[in-house]
């Protein structure tokens, strides 16, 4: 039913484009196949070709997309007390699922007066068709033969930036006054990159990400740097920093350490440990 789909996937030779689950294992084929839940045929089918999945990449984005579709709903309630059925990018009011029977996929949105539930499709199926082709118009055509293409290799300068980044340790040592996040870095490569990128969750999720600012730590040497990381949106005692996985040529737009577009680095005086 989602050939259409999957061929498309496959095309594309740009590393974290798409990232998909696959076809169901025996084991969870089994589950949706004989779950009791009120699921639609359409989205069931979905689940047993691809899985979980995040869909076209968002440009300039380390982790964003512009399509999730989760392999099990997951309730939800509104403000209002209404109950949904979450999938990922979509979401079934609950009330409104019978069986396998296509049921209308809504989609949220925040505004100024609070958030509020829109249908965007009045099945699954014509959803997902219908998200795919939106999100492929956000590529110009020349971008989008770069992303079936795939990206170009590292370049030596890109490549030896890749691999210092690998040997930098880093521990969160406490919060400053100001409310930023202190974090001890070390430098344990034989040269100077100018950022360090690190991905910023709460205990909601991921919530963004920060770069510090490591151009003066020398090699061999460990440094206090502080950082702002959301202070005004997040309390610093809520926020949890961890590493990215490792940065691949596609994420070279995405990533200050090897991005043409990064602001040069501030030299600042490196605080004591």
């Amino acid at each position: 039913m989602y050939e259409w789909l999957a061929s498309e996937i496959a095309e594309v030779k740009e590393p974290k484009f798409h990232v998909v689950d696959g076809p169901a294992d025996k084991r969870l084929r089994k589950a949706v196949q004989t779950t009791r839940l009120a699921a639609p045929k359409s989205y069931k089918q979905f689940v047993l070709e691809l899985g979980n999945c995040k869909l076209y990449r968002k440009e300039g984005d380390i982790d964003g997309y512009h399509i999730e579709v989760l392999a099990s709903m997951r309730d939800s309630e509104s403000p209002g007390g209404e109950q949904w059925s979450w999938i990922g990018s979509g979401y079934f009011k609950t009330e409104l699922l019978r069986g396998e029977k296509e049921s209308p996929v809504f989609e949220y949105f925040s505004g100024p007066q609070g958030g509020y539930f829109v249908e965007a499709a009045k099945g699954f199926d014509a959803w997902i068709r219908t998200r795919c082709a939106r999100a492929k118009k956000k590529y110009l055509k020349r971008r989008w033969k770069q992303i079936l293409a795939g990206p170009e290799p590292f370049t030596d300068k890109e490549r030896r930036i890749v691999e210092a980044r690998k040997k930098f340790k880093w521990r969160l040592v406490g919060i400053a006054k100001n409310g930023d996040l202190r974090f001890e870095v070390r430098n344990g490569s034989d040269t100077v990159i100018p950022y360090y990128s690190l991905c910023i969750s709460t205990r909601e999720g991921p919530f963004g990400g920060v770069c510090l600012n490591v151009i003066d730590v020398l090699p061999g040497k460990t440094a206090i740097i502080e950082t702002d990381c959301y202070k005004t949106l997040v309390d610093p005692k809520d926020v949890v920093p961890s590493d990215y996985p490792p940065i691949g040529p596609e994420d070279r737009d995405r990533f200050w350490e090897i991005s043409k577009d990064a602001p040069p680095p501030r030299r600042r005086r490196l605080k004591k440990k």
